[in-house]
C-alpha cells in the first residue's frame, strides 16, 4: 500500500521548488483553513467528473483543480460571507468540466480568455499539471489500481491548494509565522 501523507509531502515539495525555479514562488505558499476545508466539499464532485477523464486529458484533469481553488482563493479574497459555500455547478460554470478553466478565468479571476495573461496562467498551471503527473506516475502505482486512485485524488488536492496560493500570492497575500 503508497504511503499517501509521503507522497503528498514529496509532491508539495517537487511543486514547491519547480515554481521557484520559475521565479513564481519565493517563499512558503500562502494558504488558508478556510480555502482548504472547501475541498472537502469540491474534490468529490471534481474528482468524479476528472477521473473519467484522466486517461484521454492527463494534464487538464490534474490543472483544473488548480484553477478551482484559484477561484474559491478569489472568493475568499473578494466576500467571503456570501461566496464561502458557492456550489461547485456555479464555479465549473453553465459550459460544464470542459470549459471549467475559462469561466473561472473570466467570472472569478477577471482575466479575458485569449489574452496575454490568460495564456501564461494556462501554460503555468499545465507546467505544473506534468510535473505532478510525471511524479505521480513514477510513485510505483499499478495503473487502475486503488492506490493509484489515491494518490490520484491526492494530487488533484494538492493542485487545489497549490492554485489557491499562486492565486493568493498573486493578489499580494504571503505566508507569515506568528
Amino acid at each position: 500500500m503508497i504511503d499517501v501523507t509521503a507522497y503528498s509531502a514529496s509532491l508539495g515539495t517537487h511543486l514547491t521548488s519547480f515554481l521557484k525555479e520559475k521565479g513564481l514562488l519565493d517563499g512558503i505558499l500562502p494558504s488558508t483553513p478556510d480555502i482548504d476545508s472547501r475541498w472537502n466539499e469540491l474534490g468529490p464532485l471534481y474528482c468524479a467528473e476528472a477521473v473519467r477523464e484522466y486517461n484521454a486529458y492527463p494534464d487538464v484533469a490534474l490543472a483544473w483543480p488548480a484553477f478551482l481553488g484559484m477561484a474559491v482563493a478569489s472568493c475568499w479574497d473578494s466576500d467571503w460571507e456570501h461566496t464561502a459555500h458557492l456550489p461547485y455547478s456555479v464555479l465549473q460554470g453553465e459550459k460544464g468540466y470542459d470549459y471549467m478553466d475559462e469561466h473561472i478565468m473570466e467570472k472569478f479571476l477577471g482575466i479575458k480568455v485569449g489574452s496575454e495573461e490568460a495564456e501564461s496562467l494556462s501554460n503555468t498551471l499545465r507546467e505544473l499539471s506534468v510535473q505532478a503527473n510525471s511524479l505521480m506516475r513514477h510513485y510505483g502505482a499499478e495503473p487502475g489500481s486503488t492506490d493509484a486512485y489515491r494518490l490520484f485524488l491526492e494530487t488533484c488536492r494538492v493542485m487545489y491548494c497549490f492554485g489557491a496560493g499562486l492565486h493568493l500570492k498573486n493578489l499580494g497575500y504571503s505566508f507569515q509565522k506568528i
